[in-house]
């Protein structure tokens, strides 16, 4: 059953297509494409009309109907960052997302990088259409085509609706994090730091940012009720000094 799991996670980030028709949207200084097709992950209809930007500057994400038919969301960069410290503040029910519900912090792989399942790096928050399956998915998808990658997942230890997910990326680790306030100790950590790095089990090449909020398999939330995350702010520190604690 659970490399069942790991294997739908393999897909489950797979980005925007040359399809696409996107809109843009600021956020965190920074311009976003935003999605308006049908497609995977999912696969799933994704409408730009369920994201928005408020005046504080925080990044909404709804699943929601949109003329009668559910749709998702997902907005990524188009300029790929490379190593540094990746740190998204999620506010929202993200302790009891419905088991149809996934949301994907993620670096993903362009077809001139790599084909899908290789290049990516992922922190996604999702049960994966059963409620007891742990929440917190962290994934490293290796550089070239080989079986395998790496994945670990976590329980929450508390009730948390405000909490800040980080990874941190070099040539032969990743590094992730959850915690609930900058400087403050993680209460999820993981580092993936393969022994046979000649094997290029880590990613190598700078990646595009993505962001999505969407329903596994397509199917509707359970409770058949709209659901909505804010991301407060995303930061990136590129590697120079080396950068520790939690996510400053």
């Amino acid at each position: 059953m659970k490399f069942g799991v790991l294997l739908l996670a393999a897909v489950a980030a797979i980005g925007c297509s040359s399809v696409c028709h996107a809109k843009t949207v600021q956020f965190a200084g920074l311009t976003w494409q935003v999605r308006d097709d049908f497609g995977g992950p999912g696969p799933n209809n994704w409408s730009s009309s369920l994201v928005r930007v408020d005046r504080q500057g925080r990044l909404h994400l709804r699943v929601a109907k949109v003329d009668g038919k559910w749709n998702s969301v997902e907005l990524y960069l188009t300029k790929p960052m490379g190593y540094g410290l990746y740190t998204f503040h999620v506010q929202g029910p993200i302790d009891h997302l419905d088991k149809n519900i996934v949301l994907g912090l993620f670096n993903y792989t362009t077809p001139s990088i790599g084909p899908d399942g290789t290049n990516e790096i992922d922190i996604e928050l999702a049960h994966w259409g059963m409620q007891k399956y742990p929440p917190v998915n962290f994934t490293v998808y290796p550089s070239i085509v080989r079986p395998g990658n790496g994945h670990q997942e976590f329980d929450y230890p508390a009730p948390i609706s405000d909490s800040y997910f980080a990874f941190e990326w070099s040539a032969k680790s990743v590094a992730f994090r959850a915690f609930k306030k900058p400087g403050q100790a993680p209460y999820i950590a993981w580092t993936f730091a393969p022994k046979k790095q000649a094997e290029l089990r880590v990613p190598q090449k700078p990646l595009p940012v993505h962001i999505n909020f969407w329903m596994f398999h397509g199917h509707a939330p359970s409770d058949g009720k709209a659901v909505e995350v804010i991301i407060d702010s995303f930061k990136f520190t590129p590697h120079g000094p080396r950068v520790t604690g939690g996510g400053n």
